[in-house]
């Protein structure tokens, strides 16, 4: 055989270094595994280092490659370097051992780990190049034997750390589960309080109270209570639950007895405060002897203990108890203040819906009532009281009177006879004037008498014979005569009717129906029947001089005129020029419906550089709407640039709460982009729309937040995305979708995302465009009856 030159061991030694790099970046790197077959042979075996990693053949190797990249893939970085240790070349250099020490990094978020391996490698020099024949991978499990060769002393160790973080784990998870048990019940009484309707329901959350703490420990309870203060009557409302009695409601003095005297002056010191009473011997006999006097159920485990124990925490107006027949510990006392805490705050929320409620209840009433003054103001002669009680009658079904007929009765105070103008179901024609005569009939005496001596109001049952006589007199003795057919016949087919009269200087308001008015709804008919008395009055002066005609045109020219300054105001308020930004591609559009319209966007840009976009809709229009525009801009301009998103909504709505502007809010959608970072928070504004390019599809933004200054306490959550080239976000104002045809069909929200699409290929200006083409159409070129607002953001 020819000796081999010193060039072709060189040659070989250079091509080993490549076949060696090649391995390691087939098993640690990026290099193709269809490279495999180069410099690996066919039946290659080898090791790694798990007990079933083993290999023998190629076809091993590759899926134990494919396995280790599979993993790879959640690896956020992943690299090695290699320590040479050994190259050993047989006689004739034809086989090689290679041995080397890896240190393997791995990277997942900001968790790193290092891997420290001993590969070693056999390479056999086939067909004029190098390959794997033999590979095996293993990781030492210690640094050193030392004098502990068989590693007991270390794995004794290593099971003492175990066993001590098996102790700890186990403490910790019996932590988590009591609390993940706490959790659970005060979820369950957040649900039941959250779902509250009316006071009754804090029974309700007694009981579920009541349930969950004992599932929790509490083995003594005797019941759990809810007390509401009234400090101007001195009493408080018991809302008392226990499993042997279940529900009562007392309503008590504070002066019952001197524990309550005690235990409320505890719990009035301040708001979070914490009350215990423990009533033994005499004064548990005492306390005993009050609940029964008070009405309260005996309790027969009270004649068997030895003290009774009360704790509770303050929710500022009352408190939130429990009873016990043993003292509770610092733990059950945590517990309590845990389940005062998820009541108070669903407590106060009931408390905040029931006060918008009545808040837009009297919304509407007063709405009810403008139109009516509205209508009675303009009046020019009597005969309009036809219109006006049709109007009336409209109002009053609107608030949910459920009327079958509505009466504008004026008296004359000299022959008591009445002049009557009737709105009815019946007939969709606008009401006649029908004359009365005085009637010797009881209702009509009884009308007539309360009217005299100024009572206010009357409700008045009417059936049987007595209705019968009463229908036969109207029908064939007075005008009522002249009344349509059918409106006769519906009159007479029912066989008992529930009058409602309200008194004015004038005569009456008077409705009919087949349930009586309810106490709430008789009191909205007198108001209604004072804005009729004021405009009457009002009407009747302008009868007699007609110069008063000239004070209303003049008062309506100043509302002109400041309606026009307002208008200006507003226009004002919006920005001058829009951002010009190489990233984005912005434009707006805004149609008011009135002089002064409520919608309002504007611009302002942080110190961080990040851009914000605001779209505001102000409750209803003119110059109150006005006016919340401009603070909200003031609002928006100081405070947007200062401020995260979150804390600017929460900022704002807490100003405008302090301002005490009634029923005065702003709907407001604010959009923070930073980079291709976008943030949005939306208060009551319809949905901002993403159109998505890479996905072609329109992404809703519905976050159901409450108008800016419309509860305290509102919370706001906060979306957050990444923005990229092409996409395209859409904000606006309820104009659009709200928007009639001649059908009264609203254009609605669908349409809107299908012109997006179509025209989301397109600039900002083009995408406008597109929309108020739409708007144009579909209103056939009338005005509309609110404000459209639009703001086009296009991703460049």
């Amino acid at each position: 055989m020819k000796a081999q030159t010193s060039i072709d061991i060189k040659e070989r030694e250079a091509s080993l270094k490549e076949a060696y790099q090649k391995l390691l970046e087939v098993g640690l790197g990026n290099r193709p595994i269809d490279d495999l077959p180069s410099f690996v042979e066919q039946d290659v075996m080898g090791y790694g280092t798990a007990l079933d990693e083993k290999i023998f053949s190629i076809t091993d190797f590759i899926e134990l490659v494919k396995l280790q990249r599979k993993q790879s893939i959640n690896f956020d970085d992943f690299h090695y370097t290699s320590k040479p240790v050994l190259i050993r070349f047989n006689d004739n250099s034809t086989t090689v051992v290679v041995v080397d020490e890896i240190e393997l990094v791995t990277v997942i978020g900001n968790d790193s780990n290092k891997l420290n391996l001993r590969m070693t490698a056999v390479f056999d020099f086939i067909d004029v190049s190098w390959k794997l024949i033999h590979w095996h991978a293993s990781k030492a499990e210690h640094v050193s034997g030392g004098e502990d060769p068989w590693h007991v002393e270390e794995w004794k160790k290593k099971t003492e750390i175990l066993e001590k973080m098996i102790d700890e784990k186990t403490a910790e998870l019996v932590k988590k589960n009591n609390e993940l048990e706490i959790e659970a019940s005060l979820e369950r009484v957040r649900a039941i309080a959250m779902g509250m309707q009316k006071s009754e329901d804090l029974l309700s959350i007694c009981e579920v109270s009541y349930h969950e703490f004992e599932k929790l420990g509490f083995n003594n309870l005797r019941a759990v209570l809810i007390h509401i203060l009234d400090d101007e009557t001195r009493t408080f409302t018991d809302y008392d639950y226990c499993e042997l009695f279940g529900g009562e409601i007392s309503n008590l003095s504070y002066d019952s007895h001197p524990v309550v005297v005690n235990y409320f002056k505890q719990i009035k010191s301040r708001k979070d405060a914490f009350a215990e009473a423990v009533l033994s011997g005499s004064e548990l006999e005492s306390w005993k002897k009050v609940r029964l006097e008070t009405g309260q159920k005996n309790d027969p485990r009270l004649n068997t203990t030895d003290a009774l124990y009360y704790y509770g925490y303050s929710i500022g107006f009352g408190d939130f108890s429990i009873s016990t027949l043993k003292p509770i510990n610092e733990k059950q006392r945590r517990i309590l203040k845990r389940f005062r805490n998820v009541f108070d705050l669903a407590y106060r929320r009931f408390i905040d819906i029931e006060k918008a409620e009545a808040q837009a209840r009297e919304a509407q009433i007063e709405l009810g009532l403008e139109r009516v003054r509205a209508r009675a103001m303009a009046m020019q002669k009597s005969s309009e009281l036809a219109e006006l009680v049709a109007i009336l009658f409209t109002e009053l079904n609107k608030l949910d009177f459920a009327l079958t007929r509505c009466y504008i009765y004026i008296i004359d105070p000299d022959s008591l006879s009445l002049r009557s103008w009737t709105a009815n179901t019946e007939s969709g024609e606008i009401p006649e004037s029908y004359f009365i005569k005085y009637l010797d009939l009881p209702y009509y005496k009884t009308m007539i008498n309360s009217w005299k001596e100024n009572k206010g109001k009357l409700v008045y049952e009417l059936g049987g014979t007595e209705k019968q006589v009463a229908d036969q007199v109207l029908f064939e003795e007075t005008e009522y005569s002249r009344l349509p057919e059918n409106v006769k016949k519906g009159m007479k087919s029912v066989e008992k009717v529930f009058l409602a009269f309200s008194f004015n200087k004038y005569g009456a308001l008077q409705t009919g129906g087949l349930e009586p008015l309810s106490g709430a709804n008789l009191d909205i008919l007198t108001r209604f029947s004072k804005v009729f008395e004021q405009t009457y009055t009002r009407f009747l002066d302008l009868q007699k001089a007609e110069t008063q005609n000239k004070i209303i045109q003049a008062e309506n020219d100043r509302k002109s005129e400041e309606l026009e300054e307002a208008r200006k105001l507003q226009l004002a308020m919006l920005p001058k020029e829009l951002p010009q930004l190489s990233k984005l591609d912005i434009a707006v559009y805004m149609q008011t419906a009135t002089e002064v319209g409520g919608d309002y966007y504007d611009f302002s840009t942080k110190d961080d550089g990040s851009l914000n976009i605001c779209l505001g809709d102000a409750t209803g229009h003119g110059l109150k709407a006005g006016t919340l525009v401009a603070m909200m801009k003031s609002l928006f301009i100081n405070d947007s640039v200062k401020l995260d998103i979150s804390k600017f909504f929460n900022s704002s709505n807490e100003t405008l709460k302090k301002m005490s502007l009634s029923r005065m809010m702003m709907a407001f959608a604010m959009i923070n982009i930073y980079g291709n970072r976008i943030r949005i928070v939306n208060a009551g504004i319809p949905p901002v729309y993403i159109y998505r390019k890479k996905e072609n599809i329109v992404e809703e933004i519905n976050l159901n937040g409450l108008p800016i200054g419309a509860m305290r306490n509102s919370k706001y959550e906060v979306y957050e995305n990444e923005i990229n080239y092409g996409d395209v976000i859409l904000m606006m104002s309820d104009g659009m979708p709200e928007l009639q045809n001649r059908e009264n069909e609203m254009y609605g929200y669908k349409r809107i995302k299908e012109i997006l699409i179509g025209s989301a290929d397109k600039n900002s200006e083009v995408i406008i465009t597109s929309l108020t083409s739409e708007i144009r159409i579909w209103s056939n070129n009338t005005e509309p009856d609110d404000d459209i607002t639009f703001v086009v953001i296009k991703v460049k």
